[in-house]
């Protein structure tokens, strides 16, 4: 799929999420561009000071995989309205999803917060992060969709795929790290992940899908990589990203699986493959950024987050992994 560009301009761009918002929702609303990797998003605000999301998928995307986080959305809304995830807002024709110009689209209610990424990072906030991602987990069960089964390249079961860019890593320590990386992960992981407990997940619990005021989860979003796969591999994603920045990174994963333990425990065999899903995660993501580095220079979104993810990486060579995996086999079973 390909990044939509109906405008010539910025401006352009934001003069026409605006003319979709009055002509598909009936709102007056200025609009802000906001990052993003495959979606054009805005924010856009009415002079009343009602702010919302504007989300126009790529050209080409499918009808079930727009609509899957819609879909989820609302499932969670009816399920567990407590979650901090974002209301879907329906058009002015009651329908959540919208076309307009060759393009699908939708709008979500905004939801305030600073993002994890940006924000301090506390021993309770860690626990924050546990027990939502399970209340997330446990929430999203018996969700179903035709979205859930199409092929997601983030799922944590298709990371070795990235191998074939392992030589756009320029640097030879890191490249053979996260080779071997990768490597234990085929032994150790690959071969028993289909047994591991499966269910809706949102597959993409990084720190810029979660926002939070304080220690307190108040918002997560994004669900457009949502997919069937691991629970345990999804927590583990969590995690990893709970890691960046963190005082003792070992810490700040072992208190976010204490916390999912607690609401929704996890089985000795699953705990034991963390290490090397959170390893495995961040490979895939340096590799990955890597490969789109050098065509995309000055785009902060894909890079976003290389340079954390490198020191955590640095953490977790073969002692590291076994130290993470002691501390939350003593601290959770």
């Amino acid at each position: 799929m390909t990044t939509p560009r109906p405008a010539s301009s910025a401006t352009a761009r934001l003069a026409w999420a605006e003319e979709l918002a009055r002509r598909l929702y009936g709102l007056e609303a200025r609009a802000i561009a906001l990052d993003g990797y495959a979606y054009l998003n805005f924010r856009l605000e009415t002079a009343g000071g009602t702010r919302f999301v504007l989300k126009i998928a790529p050209t080409g995307a499918d009808t079930a995989s727009v609509d899957l986080p819609l879909a989820a959305l609302a499932f969670l809304q009816e399920r567990s309205p407590t979650l901090p995830c974002p209301r879907p807002l329906p058009g002015s024709d009651g329908s959540y999803l919208q076309q307009a110009d060759g393009q699908y689209l939708f709008a979500l209610e905004w939801l305030e917060g600073v993002l994890l990424a940006r924000a301090q990072r506390r021993p309770a906030l860690f626990d924050a992060l546990g027990c939502v991602t399970a209340q997330l987990h446990h929430a999203l069960e018996g969700f179903a969709h035709p979205g859930l089964g199409c092929h997601c390249d983030w799922d944590l079961c298709h990371a070795l795929a990235a191998r074939k860019r392992l030589g756009c890593i320029t640097d030879p320590e890191r490249r053979n790290q996260v080779a071997g990386i990768f490597d234990r992960f085929e032994a150790s992981v690959a071969p028993v992940f289909s047994q591991l407990e499966h269910g809706p997940v949102h597959g993409d619990l990084n720190d810029h899908n979660i926002l939070v005021t304080g220690d307190e989860v108040v918002g997560i979003f994004d669900f457009g990589d949502m997919t069937r796969s691991a629970f345990v591999a999804d927590a583990a994603i969590a995690a990893a990203y709970a890691m960046f920045d963190a005082p003792d990174p070992f810490d700040a994963a072992t208190r976010l699986f204490i916390a999912y333990q607690r609401s929704r425990p996890l089985r000795e065999n699953e705990l034991m493959l963390v290490p090397e899903m959170i390893a495995t995660r961040l490979a895939f993501s340096v590799t990955m950024s890597a490969y789109r580095g050098d065509p995309h220079p000055d785009d902060p979104y894909v890079l976003v987050s290389e340079k954390a993810a490198w020191a955590v990486l640095k953490l977790l060579d073969d002692a590291g992994l076994d130290r993470l995996r002691e501390n939350i086999r003593r601290a959770c079973l």
